[in-house]
C-alpha cells in the first residue's frame, strides 16, 4: 500500500487492521493517510464496527487534514460493518450520512464511557469553546480502585452526563447568573458546562479519590469557564470537612448518582440535597434506567418527602438513545423543587 514505492492513489484495507491492537491501528492509519497522493488519493477501509475504530479514523483524519466519510453496512445475522473513505477531498463524491449510519455510530460511541480514551471533548454551539475532559483510561484486565476505597466511576464521562450537558446548553437560563453545585461530579463535565454557560459560581464536589482528576479538569477548562468553577471535597450528609459548610445554592445538579447504593447512602444524598438547595432553588438529577433499579426505591421515596418532582426524558439528545424507538424512558431528568416546610433529614 505504497510503502517505499511512494505516494498511492488508492489504499484499501479489507479487514487487515482488525487483527491489530488499537495502537497499531492508529500507526497504520497514519502511515496510509500520509502516503495518499494529493489531491485525489483515497483510503478505503472495511472493518468491524467498533467505537475504537471510529475514534481512530477521526483522529487520523483530523491530524492529517483529511476528509472522512463513514457508512454502516448491514450484513447477515443483524450484524453491521464499518466502511470508511478518507481523502484530501471527498467533495461531490458522497451524500450525507444516512440515518442508519448516524444511529449506529451514536450507539457505538455512547453505549457506555469511552473507557480507553485519555481525553473526551464536549462541544455545543452555546459554549464559547469545547470542554476538554481528562479521563483515567481503562486498561483491559486491570481493575481501577481508589487507594481511599471510594467509588471509581467518576474516572470516566458517562453518556447520561453528556445528555445532561446538552440539555443545559439548550436551556442556559437554568444556570446563567446562578450559584450551582454539583454532587458526585466525577471529572466535572456538567458543572463545567454550567460555568461556561454563565453561572455566577460553580462548586464541583467529589470524594477524596477523584479530587485530583476533578481539580485537573477545572484547571484545564479555567479559560472557557471564566474561572467561575472550583472543586471541593464533600461526602454526602457531612456537616463538617472541606465542603461541610456549603448551603443554599440556586441549582443542585447530579448525574448517574442513583444505582444500588443502599438506604444509608441515599439518606445522606437526600440530606445533602436538602441542605444545598435554597428555598427557591431546584435540583436537576439525571438517572439512567438499568436492571435492578427497584433496589433504589429508597432514594425516590426519601426525595419525594422533601421535594416536588417533575420528570423529562432526555432521549431526544441522543448519546446512545433514540426518541423514535423504545428509549423514551431510559434516561430521565428529575427536576426537584423544595416542598414548603420541608423536614430535616
Amino acid at each position: 500500500l505504497g510503502g517505499e514505492q511512494g505516494p498511492v492513489s488508492l489504499a484499501v484495507d479489507c479487514g487487515f487492521l482488525d487483527d491489530l491492537d488499537p495502537e497499531q491501528v492508529r500507526d497504520a492509519l497514519l502511515l496510509l493517510g500520509q502516503q495518499l497522493q494529493r489531491p485525489d488519493g483515497l483510503l478505503a477501509s472495511l472493518s468491524f464496527a467498533t467505537a475504537s475504530r471510529i475514534l481512530a479514523l477521526r483522529r487520523t483524519a483530523a491530524e492529517l487534514g483529511l476528509e472522512l466519510h463513514l457508512r454502516m453496512l448491514p450484513v447477515e445475522h443483524g450484524e453491521v460493518r464499518l466502511a470508511a473513505l478518507m481523502s484530501p477531498s471527498l467533495q461531490g463524491l458522497l451524500q450525507e450520512a444516512d440515518k442508519f449510519t448516524e444511529r449506529h455510530v451514536d450507539k457505538l460511541l455512547h453505549s457506555g464511557p469511552l473507557w480507553g480514551e485519555a481525553y473526551v471533548t464536549f462541544e455545543h454551539p452555546a459554549l464559547p469553546a469545547p470542554i476538554i475532559m481528562e479521563q483515567v483510561p481503562k486498561v483491559p484486565g486491570q481493575e481501577h480502585r481508589h487507594a481511599s476505597g471510594d467509588d471509581s466511576t467518576g474516572f470516566w464521562v458517562w453518556p447520561a452526563c453528556k445528555a445532561l450537558s446538552a440539555h443545559l446548553a439548550a436551556h442556559p437560563e437554568l444556570v446563567r447568573g446562578r450559584r450551582v453545585v454539583e454532587l458526585g461530579a466525577g471529572g466535572g463535565l456538567a458543572g463545567l458546562v454550567c460555568a461556561a454557560l454563565g453561572a455566577e459560581e460553580v462548586v464541583l464536589t467529589e470524594l477524596t479519590g477523584t479530587m485530583p482528576l476533578l481539580e485537573r479538569n477545572v484547571a484545564r477548562n479555567a479559560s472557557v469557564c471564566k474561572n467561575r468553577a472550583k472543586a471541593v471535597e464533600l461526602r454526602w450528609g457531612a456537616s463538617d470537612g472541606p465542603g461541610g459548610q456549603l448551603a443554599d445554592f440556586d441549582v443542585v445538579i447530579g448525574c448517574e448518582l442513583v444505582y444500588r447504593l443502599g438506604e444509608e447512602a441515599y439518606r445522606a444524598l437526600v440530606s445533602s440535597m436538602v441542605k444545598l438547595t435554597s428555598a427557591n432553588g431546584i435540583c436537576l438529577f439525571v438517572v439512567e434506567c438499568r436492571d435492578g433499579m427497584v433496589d433504589d426505591i429508597e432514594f425516590f421515596e426519601l426525595a419525594n418527602e422533601q421535594f416536588d418532582v417533575e420528570s423529562t426524558s432526555l432521549a431526544s439528545y441522543g448519546y446512545g438513545l433514540n426518541e423514535d424507538e423504545d428509549d423514551e424512558g431510559e434516561r430521565i431528568l428529575y427536576t426537584y423543587r423544595p416542598l414548603p416546610n420541608r423536614a430535616a433529614t
